[in-house]
């Protein structure tokens, strides 16, 4: 059997996503790849040197007309690109790993030529505040979105909550999981940069991600804020790139740290390491790669209660956890940690990494399923 793995989304958080599986497989293989790229070539720099024969790095710009281009008609290149690996390349199946928009109009008829894997990532939308366009973009393509799911008739996901709820409602179809792989690349392990905003500067309140309302971040904030004990022994870091969607205090900011652009693989490293915690506030979360982050370089872990958390820390004791939305409770907690044997947290973080993050199960979990 030969498939084809496509990555047709050039939305930042999804490529890590995408490398970190496709990067599990070897030339050995019969897995062949497609890739619409960035133009900054993430994937044709990410992707290791062992499959790169048997990829193909469509060049996407990612212009204003472009994308609204996109939102309208499908990019004939691309699918001509598609349909010629899987004429020279014998594809049995294609799995589509990031959503699958650009084929939208063309989407049954390969169905009728292929067995199509489709990755659902949010079945339900995250809270947001964008401008006008982002939103209606976005309104516009989750009903696209949703259309999929229902022409697919082999959906995968990487939440067991969402697994279930698949399975509800889509009783018909055939529902797949594996696990979420790892966000830390190579780069990111052999990092050796520190953010030049913080050099010197250490033990550290740490959020770390793309700035997003549905990520709680103005909870964390205001709680700081607000919080003279917190003030007093922390500085707070926001690192991440995105609109800053709270209103700020700017005369109480004398300890707090936006590092509010793209951080670089290569100063992941040292801001992980350099941190008392990190901090993840979401008030909704379906799945996420944050905690192999924190795992790998074990940092002491805070998370709102939200129930993808709640189950991963209830099992593995890889960090805290504060009801989510309430200030007070993530102040508690921080103050908690202060009283805890992160030795004992440490130690299950590493466990939790091996076992959960093993690149040799998700390569068998996804041979199983284009198996099946």
């Amino acid at each position: 059997m030969n498939i084809l793995l496509v990555a047709a989304s050039t939305y930042a958080p999804m490529c890590p996503y995408v490398s970190e599986i496709v990067n599990n497989f070897e030339e050995k293989d019969n897995i062949f790849f497609l890739f619409k790229d960035d133009e900054k070539g993430f994937y044709r720099k990410n992707i290791s040197k062992g499959i790169q024969n048997h990829s193909e790095f469509f060049k996407y710009n990612t212009s204003f007309f472009e994308k609204l281009f996109s939102l309208f008609f499908t990019n004939r290149t691309f699918i001509k690109t598609l349909n010629k690996i899987c004429e020279e390349k014998n594809i049995d199946s294609i799995h589509f790993l990031t959503d699958a928009i650009p084929f939208y109009h063309c989407i049954m008829s390969l169905q009728k030529k292929y067995k199509i894997f489709y990755t659902v990532h949010d079945l339900y939308p995250h809270e947001m505040k964008k401008n006008l366009y982002i939103t209606l973009m976005a309104k516009f393509n989750r009903y696209r979105r949703r259309r999929m799911y229902f022409k697919v008739q082999n959906l995968i996901t990487n939440s067991e909550e969402q697994y279930d709820e698949l399975k509800k409602i889509f009783p018909h179809k055939q529902i797949y999981f594996h696990d979420f792989p790892t966000l830390v690349n190579q780069a990111i392990k052999n990092g050796t940069s520190e953010p030049s905003e913080l050099k010197g500067k250490k033990n550290y309140l740490l959020f770390f991600g793309r700035i997003e309302k549905y990520k709680g971040i103005d909870l964390l904030y205001e709680m700081y804020i607000k919080s003279e004990e917190i003030q007093k022994k922390y500085i707070l870091v926001i690192a991440g790139k995105g609109s800053i969607y709270f209103e700020r205090d700017l005369q109480k900011e004398e300890n707090v740290i936006f590092l509010n652009r793209h951080i670089e693989d290569e100063e992941v490293k040292k801001l992980y390491q350099n941190a008392y915690c990190v901090i993840y506030p979401y008030i909704s979360a379906t799945q996420s790669g944050v905690f192999s982050l924190s795992s790998f370089f074990q940092t002491p872990t805070i998370a709102s209660d939200v129930s993808y958390f709640r189950r991963i820390i209830s099992k593995s004791k890889i960090g805290l956890l504060f009801k989510k939305n309430d200030m007070e409770s993530l102040q508690q907690a921080i103050l908690l940690l202060e009283k805890t044997d992160v030795t004992k947290m440490k130690q299950n973080q590493q466990s939790y990494y091996d076992i959960i993050y093993n690149p040799i199960v998700l390569k068998k979990q996804l041979l199983n399923i284009y198996n099946s």
